[in-house]
């Protein structure tokens, strides 16, 4: 049912028109899906049968995202090739078990694992833990606040069978560089979206499409709580970028998709990404992880 509403989809960068379209496209399905959540049952969203990698899909959330994340969820748990697990990390500190929605406590049954941590690390929550307890599995990423196409775990997994050393992502921004060498605004790095195959140091992977890492990718650096803590607490994506900078991992746009996340509209109003954009917060952590880890902007100059 999903999947509709994405072949509709007008790309992205389209007329005022086009843009018209996509919005009555993402209110049409903010309005239907939660019907279909409730009628059309999901009997097991998790993978039955052995095969030679685990996949794993993960996220986090925080209470102001409560009421609506089952409905992201559901969509995680109608996958065309259904993961070995799919995990909710939430920190201990904001909920407890019993506090959650009752909609979210059913996706139990059907394959969702909720657990909890003790350290608050924000959107980090979603990678560091399942990466740390899992660490030879495929970990796939994704958004709290999107309805997923059924087929995003088989297209990224498509990918990586072709790739296993690269990330592999289906959104992405480009990091541009002035004439002085300097890393230019975050705000102006390209979008991309709707493209050809591409893989590339110059790109990071953007969370809101979806993000697969191999199994191991990340070297103990990343791990560190307390650098992570200090450099880029609220920005994941340039975390991870200068990890898979330091291990020498590129990034890899998936040919021919046309993913253009659909969001689910409640959960927009406290998106992190206004925040980042809006304070330069972006801008300042890229600058602190460069400081830090200079072999990385090497890497990144040596590829312009």
């Amino acid at each position: 049912m999903i999947d509709f509403f994405y072949r509709l989809r007008i790309p992205i960068g389209c007329n005022k028109f086009g843009a018209i379209i996509n919005k009555v496209l993402e209110i049409c399905l903010n309005l239907y899906y939660p019907i279909y959540h409730r009628s059309a049952t999901i009997l097991n969203g998790l993978n039955d049968n052995k095969r030679d990698e685990k996949i794993i899909v993960s996220l986090t959330s925080y209470p102001k995202r409560f009421n609506n994340l089952h409905l992201c969820i559901s969509t995680l748990l109608r996958q065309s090739l259904k993961p070995d697990k799919v995990i909710l990390w939430l920190y201990s500190g904001e909920c407890s078990l019993e506090q959650l929605p009752q909609e979210l406590k059913e996706l139990c049954k059907v394959g969702l694992e909720i657990k909890f941590c003790k350290e608050n690390i924000k959107p980090h929550k979603k990678y560091y833990y399942s990466a740390k307890e899992f660490p030879g599995a495929v970990i796939i990423t994704v958004d709290d606040d999107i309805f997923y196409p059924t087929w995003l775990v088989e297209r990224l997994y498509a990918a990586h069978c072709k790739d296993k050393r690269n990330i592999i992502c289906t959104v992405s921004r480009k990091i541009h560089f002035n004439r002085e060498g300097v890393a230019a605004p975050y705000i102006e790095w390209d979008k991309l979206k709707i493209n050809s195959d591409e893989i590339s140091h110059l790109r990071v992977a953007i969370g809101c499409g979806g993000v697969l890492y191999p199994a191991n990718c990340m070297d103990p650096e990343y791990f560190n709580i307390d650098k992570l803590t200090q450099l880029a607490l609220e920005t994941d994506d340039l975390w991870v970028k200068f990890a898979e900078l330091r291990s020498n991992r590129q990034v890899h746009v998936i040919e021919q998709n046309k993913f253009y996340p659909i969001p689910v509209f409640s959960s927009q109003k406290s998106a992190l990404k206004f925040s980042n954009l809006g304070d330069d917060r972006n801008d300042i952590n890229f600058s602190k992880l460069a400081t830090e880890y200079p072999i990385c902007m090497h890497t990144l100059m040596s590829k312009l």
